[in-house]
């Protein structure tokens, strides 16, 4: 009689193993795809690419293995089959009447479901939003190296064509008066993750680093006491509207314009 209860006992836990492993790896690719959005800052680049690319997925597919390598594509392709196979394994599951499937028809399960769905409605709708946030905590522990990059600047700001040693060679403009420095040989901050493409100057004192590699109006800035970022008018008049800005600390702030 104790062998037949144990037997019923390990034939009714398998179910509850196989559905437990389905939320399992939703939660794993959930969790592994939040990591990567905050923390890679290719992420919102490569999903940017995806979406404008070809009307072709596998078109789209190819364009981003020539952008950003051949890894990341299929890291993406293998996280999100992941997570398709197992949300509808789990939905399958809810549709069946067996006594298999009735671990995943509770209430409980039913719940569970739902979170994970919005969780990933919401990863879908803010991943830029995330990314941008992830952007800040890498710039916030590299203010030293801005600080290397701008200090000169603010007390010495150049009037012509010229090289320096933080910066490299440049060009100014306008002529005469420059309020922008085009870099020829853009540096680089956060182990070369980052390169700053030109860099402004305002009538307030703030120094202006436009940041390079992504399609996205991104500018590092540093605005002295009672300053804050605000939409502009470059030296090369071009006109940047203010779309959102973190404050970084000691003066920076990560500023995002609609170019």
């Amino acid at each position: 009689m104790e062998s037949f209860q144990q037997t019923i006992s390990m034939s009714s836990s398998k179910p509850y193993s196989k559905w437990n492993c389905l939320y399992a790896i939703q939660l794993a690719t959930l969790a592994a795809m939040l990591a990567w959005t905050v923390f890679d800052p290719q992420f919102e680049v490569m999903v940017d690419a995806l979406r404008r690319g070809s009307d072709s997925p596998i078109a789209a597919l190819r364009s981003a293995k020539a952008m950003f390598g051949a890894w990341r594509p299929a890291l993406l392709v293998v996280v999100l089959a992941l997570a398709g196979v197992s949300l509808v394994g789990l939905f399958l599951g809810m549709l069946k009447g067996t006594a298999a499937s009735r671990p995943v028809r509770s209430l409980r399960s039913l719940l569970m479901l739902t979170a994970v769905v919005a969780l990933w409605c919401g990863l879908a709708s803010n991943h830029a939003s995330l990314a941008w946030q992830g952007k800040r905590l890498r710039l916030v522990a590299r203010v030293a190296e801005l600080e290397t990059i701008a200090r000169p600047l603010r007390s010495d700001w150049p009037k012509e064509d010229g090289e320096l040693p933080q910066i490299g060679p440049f060009m100014a403009y306008p002529f005469g008066e420059p309020t922008t420095m085009i870099l020829l040989a853009p540096p680089t901050v956060s182990g070369g993750e980052i390169c700053i493409a030109a860099i402004e100057r305002c009538d307030d004192g703030a120094i202006k680093l436009q940041l390079g590699g992504s399609k996205a109006a991104d500018w590092v800035e540093w605005h002295p006491e009672s300053s804050e970022p605000e939409s502009f008018v470059g030296g090369l008049q071009d006109s940047h509207h203010l779309r959102s800005h973190l404050r970084l600390g000691a003066g920076w702030f990560l500023v995002r314009y609609d170019a």
